[in-house]
């Protein structure tokens, strides 16, 4: 029988590795993480009142019952989740409790897994909503007609409901065969799995970037031969850059946040983490407020 001194080092190391976030004590081991939780909880109520009021708005106006307003709607859903999941985990020790409570549990799925299957899923899944405004956009921009005729609100329905569904069956298998792996061979499967998901959440990040820039730059090139307003394309323009800046920076802070708390020690690495959370956390919240004027300035050029 191991000691509970063993049993102790055991538990911090799997504390530190296996979920690849920053658990409580690194978090409150600095005094910068204190007076961020003020301004950080400001930028997620804004945020979650923000995308509840676009929610509602979108589906109590009859007017805005659109493809485009559709596609905002599931967005700003999707960041309603990734904002509340991202306080849970920053606000609170709930990822820290779980992994404890659950660590000698032999059930397959636990609350612990449960937990890491909706934040792994809301975070990709917010992705994959922002990738489908801007095909639509560049479709209705770019082929108007055509685009009016085949993409309807009912598709958008279903191709986002499509994007929840795919997303759930993905990382709930990622999570079946992570617990059977680790069961197997713990010790060496920990290390790929965090090499595994930091490259997936990375590589999820730049083919989003890199679809929104190319297809936005698509989009600019077809309206100079537009009869669209200078002053509306230079409007849709910044409305995009904000939106693939303020994207962009969340991507490398992740990124940066990541090599850090690999190489460094914790209070390095509680420095770009509370960088990235607060990156996160505008992001989740800007979406609905950008993206509702990038369709309304959009909707007048029609």
């Amino acid at each position: 029988m191991k000691s509970n001194a063993s049993n102790v080092g055991e538990m911090e190391d799997f504390l530190m590795n296996v979920e690849f976030q920053w658990i409580d004590e690194m978090k409150r081991s600095i005094a910068l993480v204190n007076w961020t939780y003020i301004p950080c909880f400001v930028i997620v109520m804004l945020g979650l009142l923000g995308n509840l009021l676009t929610i509602c708005k979108i589906v109590l106006d009859k007017s805005l019952h659109t493809p485009t307003y559709t596609a905002i709607g599931f967005l700003a859903f999707s960041d309603i989740m990734s904002l509340i999941f991202s306080a849970l985990s920053w606000f609170t020790n709930i990822r820290t409790y779980l992994i404890a409570t659950h660590y000698h549990d032999q059930t397959f799925l636990n609350t612990q897994d449960m937990f890491y299957i909706l934040e792994l899923m809301v975070y990709h899944v917010s992705l994959c909503q922002i990738i489908l405004l801007v095909v639509l956009r560049f479709g209705l921009t770019v082929n108007p007609i055509e685009c009016k005729i085949h993409a309807s609100t009912s598709l958008i329905l279903i191709a986002s409901a499509a994007i929840w569904i795919y997303n759930a069956c993905v990382w709930f298998t990622f999570r079946v065969v992570f617990k059977t792996l680790v069961r197997e061979n713990r010790n060496q499967f920990l290390k790929w799995a965090a090499i595994v998901e930091v490259a997936v959440r990375c590589l999820a990040m730049l083919v989003t970037l890199s679809i929104m820039a190319i297809l936005h730059y698509l989009k600019m090139r077809a309206i100079k031969t537009s009869s669209v307003k200078c002053n509306v394309k230079r409007r849709m323009n910044q409305i995009v850059a904000i939106i693939v800046v303020i994207l962009a920076f969340y991507g490398i802070s992740y990124l940066l946040a990541t090599i850090v708390m690999f190489v460094s020690d914790r209070t390095v690495t509680a420095y770009f983490s509370t960088f990235h959370q607060i990156i996160g956390f505008v992001h989740f919240s800007s979406n609905p407020f950008v993206y509702f004027i990038f369709a309304f300035v959009c909707k007048k050029k029609s």
